[in-house]
């Protein structure tokens, strides 16, 4: 097996019990796209989940205004 398909099968296995959890990724292009390049070895697992903890606490600086309103 080649790096790239354990990588693969590392997210395969990840995903899988996501699921059984009620955590669905299909949705999210940049998970997909950052998915698609820890996978072809662009990009480490660490690097991946720093630039989504970044665009997570981007979405959340949006929201703070809006929910300062609703409250």
């Amino acid at each position: 097996m080649s790096e790239e398909q354990v990588r693969a099968e590392y997210f395969r296995r990840a995903e899988a019990s996501c699921l059984l959890e009620g955590l669905d990724s299909s949705g999210d292009d940049l998970y997909q796209r950052l998915k698609a390049k820890v996978i072809s070895g662009e990009l480490d697992g660490g690097e991946m989940m720093r630039l989504l903890m970044e665009d997570s606490k981007l979405k959340a600086s949006r929201l703070r205004p809006e929910l300062a309103i609703a409250g």
